[in-house]
């Protein structure tokens, strides 16, 4: 199905201006980014420490979900890497709350979003979506 509508050149040239980026080409969305805005929040402490100690206590740096393999993949560049997800979010952890190591899985990084993706799974139920079960 086509919708056709019965423009001026006037307003088929603004809307095809709207389209043009810094370069010239026509119909190719642009916005300007990169603007520096001071925010002041509240942050969440996460002790760098225990993400250190968790790396060193792993024998296999595969995501615990999917199996990737940083190092398999990227060769050099990949040993060691992964991320730390902390079964219980940081956000509802109380201060003075610990966090052990027992707390912690290694994931991979589009694992670990898909994980904090709304609604937020468990490691092992993001494992059965990417199982198929």
């Amino acid at each position: 199905m086509v919708t056709s509508y019965n423009l001026s050149e006037e307003q088929f040239r603004a809307i095809t201006k709207l389209g043009a980026d810094a370069s010239g080409r026509e119909g190719e969305r642009s916005e300007e980014e990169g603007a520096r805005r001071l925010r002041l929040h509240w942050a969440i402490e996460r002790k760098p420490q225990l993400v250190a100690a968790f790396k060193a206590s792993l024998t296999s740096f595969a995501c615990t979900v999917c199996g990737f393999d940083f190092e398999r993949t990227y060769k050099e560049r990949g040993i060691g890497f992964i991320e730390c997800h902390h079964t219980k979010p940081v956000a509802e952890i109380r201060p003075g709350e610990k966090t052990r190591l027992s707390d912690l899985r290694a994931v991979s990084s589009n694992c670990h979003q898909m994980l904090h993706r709304k609604p937020m799974l468990m490691v092992e139920e993001l494992r059965d979506v990417v199982e198929g079960k």
